[in-house]
């Protein structure tokens, strides 16, 4: 399960995070919260040009919690105006994994995606590998709003596990064994513990990988910009403008 998805588009000068170093405030912000604006901020002030929003489930948007998760199965998908002047030919993207403290996806490289917004075919971006922020204790007390499989209310606002954070460093976790074994409180989700769909690392259940992306563009009569349409859960898409 994902909150929604931050995405950018940009000139491939910006990187969302870099491995074996600190979270920035914007990362931290998704990773811990599932709140996009932070991100934003970094990305609009770092990058000329840049494209990005958050992509939902089309659910709830607009309401005072803002939209729910995107659901195991489920597909999400966003349009864009992009220029095709270069500016525009790079992804980068997170998003929270639910039910976690500081768990996200996203990557570090941005993607060449150059070859849709030139009139190419649709490329598809299997997501497999999830990050933990180091930015917040393992602890199923402190779980993001809103609350799940019984952990009461969560943190009612960020950063509230305490001042102490993990590692302090984005770092890659494990691609098996169950992902939540660290946490603390796990009695608080009840006998039967995390219930087993949300195992990222079951390759029976997330043949995939925990999500994907796919990217394709249709050529529409502006010069010089493309509108992108790009989903996310199990597909995306592009539209182009020529």
């Amino acid at each position: 399960m994902l909150t929604p998805l931050w995405t950018g588009f940009h000139d491939g000068s910006f990187s969302t995070f870099t491995g074996g170093t600190a979270a920035s405030a914007g990362l931290e912000s998704i990773a811990e919260d599932g709140q996009v604006g932070t991100l934003s901020g970094e990305f609009n002030a770092a990058v000329a040009g840049g494209v990005d929003a958050n992509i939902n489930n089309g659910l709830a948007t607009g309401s005072a919690s803002g939209p729910p998760p995107i659901q195991p199965g489920e597909t999400a998908s966003s349009l864009f105006d992009l220029a095709t002047d270069g500016s525009n030919d790079f992804l980068s993207f997170a998003s929270m994994v639910l039910i976690s403290n500081d768990f996200f996806i996203g990557n570090s490289s941005a993607i060449d995606i150059s070859s849709v917004l030139s009139g190419g075919g649709p490329i598809t971006i299997p997501v497999a590998s999830v990050y933990d922020a180091g930015t917040e204790v393992e602890d199923f007390a402190f779980t993001a709003t809103p609350p799940f499989f019984g952990l009461g209310g969560g943190q009612t606002g960020p950063n509230q596990s305490g001042p102490v954070a993990d590692t302090g460093l984005v770092s890659l976790l494990p691609s098996t064994g169950d992902p939540f074994a660290a946490f603390a409180n796990a009695a608080l989700l009840g006998p039967d513990g995390v219930p087993a769909a949300f195992n990222f690392n079951d390759t029976d259940l997330y043949q995939n990988g925990i999500a994907t992306i796919t990217i394709s563009a249709v050529a529409i009569p502006e010069p010089t910009s493309l509108t992108a349409l790009l989903a996310m859960g199990t597909c995306g898409l592009l539209r182009r403008r020529r």
